[in-house]
Formats: structure tokens, sequence, C-alpha cells
């Protein structure tokens, strides 16, 4: 029986994937509209979340039922207990490996010399590349290369620094490290790479938005353009594109930052999104009230 629910959950997983993937063109549609700004980013955040967290919280569910008992006059054995264990351990070992992988970037940003740019403590990057990007947990370290302030003027450059603020306002490598564990647990589900390339894109969006009410907007677009066509690898905090969908998602974030100010969205509603996708995601629990340990 529990066998039966593990597939159950992942059947259930795999469905909304497949519902968004059928629905997505008609929600990116939507989001074309500055009013729909923020569905945009609900949706993609729901669809994102839901489908792993209902086979997580699954698995969760029968390992606390254990392997002796019935349910709805059908045994259970070792069999599901098994796929929810290695299912759990599988998103343990990815959740260490990836907590280890940050830990040794982190201790690496440590190493590199202090400096002061425009007011804003850094780590100074020796590279050529023009880079900027906040890299941590918690409270993340800001790194800039010496390619970025050869690149770009002094008002450039304080609008690139204001963008990455905004990462440390919205503690976005705090929720992203959380959002990137999903990830790659859960790479293979279908349209993990594509929603996850979406909230990359929104959440770089949003801190244009934040560094828009101190800086020209005119002037954030042109210093994204020349970035840009730096052609840098992509890193966390700051998004660069190179190939044809990038540039598509380029000429998003450029056409959000000219758009007028009193018709910014706020994205308050990923919350509650969240929230709801949550309680959604605990229902698996509610199979405890169908299980009989005798």
């Amino acid at each position: 029986m529990h066998s039966l629910l593990m597939l159950l959950s992942l059947a259930g997983a795999l469905a909304l994937r497949f519902i968004y993937g059928a629905m997505s063109e008609h929600f990116f549609w939507l989001a074309g509209h500055e009013a729909s700004w923020s569905r945009r980013w609900s949706v993609a955040l729901g669809a994102f979340l839901l489908p792993p967290l209902l086979v997580f919280a699954m698995a969760i569910a029968i390992l606390t039922m254990g392997i002796h008992g019935s349910m709805l006059g059908h045994s259970v054995g070792h069999l599901g207990y098994g796929f929810a264990l290695a299912t759990l351990l599988w998103f343990a070992g990815v959740l260490t490996w990836q907590a280890m992988h940050s830990l040794r970037s982190h201790l690496r940003i440590r190493r590199l010399p202090r400096t002061q740019i425009q007011g804003f403590v850094a780590r100074r990057l020796e590279s050529s590349l023009p880079f900027a990007a906040r890299v941590g947990f918690w409270r993340p370290v800001l790194v800039v290369s010496q390619g970025l302030q050869n690149l770009l003027n002094e008002p450039e450059v304080a609008a690139v620094l204001h963008h990455e603020q905004a990462h440390l306002t919205y503690r976005d490598t705090f929720w992203f490290f959380w959002l990137g564990w999903l990830r790659t647990a859960t790479a293979g589900l279908p349209g993990t790479a594509s929603l996850w390339a979406e909230l990359l894109l929104l959440r770089e969006m949003r801190a244009d938005r934040w560094a828009a009410q101190s800086h020209d907007p005119l002037l954030l677009a042109e210093s994204l353009l020349k970035m840009a066509q730096a052609a840098i690898p992509v890193e966390p905090g700051w998004v660069m594109f190179s190939e044809a969908h990038e540039t598509n998602r380029l000429e998003q974030r450029i056409e959000a930052l000219l758009v007028p100010a009193q018709q910014a969205q706020q994205y308050d509603s990923a919350v509650l999104w969240v929230m709801v996708s949550l309680a959604i995601a605990t229902l698996p629990l509610l199979t405890h009230l169908f299980h009989s340990a005798s």
C-alpha cells in the first residue's frame, strides 16, 4: 500500500508539472502585461515548489508510519518503506552536498582582499571580466571584480552595486539556496530547468526594480547591456545573457525597467502562494488517519 502511495505522489507531481507546461504559454502571455508580473512570479514559484514537496511529504508520512500495520484493509511492507527511505536519503544527500559546496565557495571568497567601493564593503576579485555578485547564505558577501570598474563609469557601478544590495535586502541567497536544493534533487521532473530559469529571471527583475528606486532606470539598463555584451559566464546574483533564449530574458528585464515606476508590481502575493503550496504539500501527512498499527 505504501508503494502505491509513493507512486501516486510521484504521479501527482508529474501531473502538476505537465499541467503547468500546458498552461505556461497562457500564463506567460498574461505576464507580458505589466499588471501580471506578480502573477507570473506566483505561478512559477508554486509550480516549482508544490510537486517535489508532495513527494517529500509523502515519503515522511510513510517513514513515520513504519513497516507494520495496514491501510484501508491492505497490509504495508518493506517495499514502500524502502522507497520512501531512499527518497529522503536522496534529498538529504543533495542538501549535504550543496551545503558543503556553498561552504567551500564562502571560504574561498573570504580569502579575497577586502575593499570599499562607493561606500560598499566588498571582496575584490582580480579578474578582467566585469563581475558583481552576492555570495553566501543569510548575510552574503559582495564580490566585485576589477573588470567591472574598468568597464563601467561610477554612476553605472553604483547602479550595479545597488542591484546587488537588493539581493541582500530580499535575502535572495538564502531563499534560493533552498530552491536550488529542490532544483538539484528533482532535476528529473519535467519543467524543472525552465522554472528555475524563470525564477532566476524574476529575481533579477525584482532587484532591478529595487535599484531603480534610487537610480535612473535607463542608467541601470545601459549597465545591464554593457555587462551582457561582455559575454560573462552565468553566475548567481547578476544574470548574463548570450544565447537566443537568454537574449529574450535580457529584453524582458530592460522592458520592465523602462515601465513607469507607478506601474511597478509588488511580489507580496508570492508569499501567499508559497503558504498555499506548503499547505497543499502537507496533505499526504493526512494518510496517517488511514493507517492502523495492528
